[in-house]
């Protein structure tokens, strides 16, 4: 009944089925960015079809889906349009080749554009099995491309305006859209990306769109490949790293404020505390800011862990000591459970998550956590001082409401304490 890409309608959403198992499908809502893929029943699934709240819809990215390479062939011509659905529901159907399904039409000749990208297409997929070339070399393929193209100003700078004009005097803007290569000219487009440092790989379409606009000459995929794996990978130091040899006031009183910043707080935090005085030390006096962290960097913990557990046991367990005591007199906080004390840190999930690691912190947590006698009996603290304050004698009824308890949910400890006060 259901199979692997269907598009589903469950209240107001689209779904994609990705993997069925026996009795769970594992769908996605194409309908977000950010969604994840989650498991619902078979059964379930089932029954809301049955109760009209879920149905089968036409797949709404059918027409991206299987993107034509090109849109007719070297052998055979151009493509020609078709009655018969793309996607039918009776995919297994045999259909007899007729006059109405199959018309005799004249075939027309393939455009010059769609040839020439078939045929580097077909060479490219005859090209034996090698190494494949790093991001770097095509990065600097393309910076000598554009280089020779008289395409860059001073060393690197691409002048993006005149690759736009090659690449629109050789293509059509019909052939780029058709191949959704039109975006060319803003800044996150694909032309713009294959010209900078290159992070990602693209696609054979945009190699081909590119290099036919720019090598003005007769290419192979073989030759352009052989081309970018000669490139050579070059190390740049753009830092000098040599000993400051001028030696200014200004220089001195950088110094020490870093060694002050670094003596109260650490490496990481003075950087983070002060970020512009470790630019100008790495850019002015680069060997002694390094020499002079370096005596400055943790050593390694006796226990082989990267994490001084002790530090964080008394910083945590200070911070709720403190919390406690501010809180001592203070009757109309919530149950003061484990958890609450945990979430009145800045670091919940490290103390939910190595609270074995932390003793002191652990044993705060057994002595002061309010069980739910504890906390009924502070609700019940906090009505008879206010009765005493106002000079009231209220019945017990009254003060449950008071409290907020009922003797249905009030623990027995509680109903003692206020057995004992009444």
């Amino acid at each position: 009944m259901f199979r692997i890409n269907d598009v589903y309608k469950l209240h107001d959403t689209s779904f994609r089925i990705l993997k069925m198992t026996l009795y769970h499908i594992v769908w996605i809502d194409i309908d977000s960015q950010s969604a994840n893929p989650f498991l619902i029943e078979k059964n379930e699934l089932t029954k809301s079809i049955e109760a009209n709240e879920a149905e089968w819809i036409e797949d709404p990215f059918a027409d991206i889906a299987l993107l034509k390479v090109v849109e007719g062939s070297i052998q055979h011509g151009q493509l020609i349009d078709s009655e018969l659905d793309l996607r039918s529901l009776h995919r297994h159907d045999f259909l007899v080749p007729s006059h109405q399904s199959c018309p005799k039409t004249e075939q027309t000749i393939t455009n010059p554009d769609d040839i020439f990208i078939t045929s580097k297409l077909l060479e490219l997929l005859t090209l034996p099995p090698s190494e494949s070339a790093s991001y770097e070399q095509w990065t600097m393929f393309y910076c000598e491309l554009a280089r020779q193209n008289n395409c860059i100003r001073g060393q690197n700078q691409i002048l993006h305006e005149r690759i736009l004009e090659r690449i629109t005097t050789r293509w059509s803007k019909k052939c780029l859209e058709q191949y959704y290569l039109a975006d060319l000219t803003s800044e996150t487009s694909w032309l713009h990306h294959i010209f900078r440092k290159h992070r990602k790989s693209f696609s054979y379409l945009e190699h081909i769109v590119t290099i036919e606009a720019l090598i003005n000459r007769e290419w192979s995929f073989a030759e352009i490949l052989n081309q970018v794996r000669s490139f050579r990978k070059i190390n740049q130091n753009n830092h000098v790293d040599a000993h400051n040899n001028h030696i200014t006031d200004l220089t001195i009183a950088q110094r020490e404020n870093w060694l002050n910043l670094i003596k109260q707080n650490g490496i990481k935090p003075a950087r983070l505390l002060n970020a512009t005085l470790y630019a100008w030390l790495y850019r002015h006096d680069k060997h002694w800011l390094l020499e002079t962290n370096q005596g400055f960097h943790q050593k390694h913990i006796p226990q082989g862990t990267k994490v001084d557990w002790h530090s964080r046991d008394l910083f945590f367990v200070t911070q709720l000591i403190k919390l406690n005591n501010d809180l001592l007199w203070d009757l109309d906080s919530p149950r003061r459970s484990a958890n609450w004390w945990m979430k009145q840190t800045s670091h919940v999930s490290t103390l939910e998550k190595n609270l074995d690691m932390l003793p002191l912190t652990k044993l705060f947590l057994e002595q002061y956590s309010e069980d739910i006698g504890t906390y009924q009996i502070r609700r019940l603290t906090k009505t008879f001082i206010e009765m005493k304050i106002k000079g009231e004698v209220l019945p017990r009824w009254k003060i449950l409401r008071k409290a907020g308890l009922s003797d249905e949910r009030m623990v027995s400890e509680a109903a003692r304490f206020l057995l004992n006060v009444l």
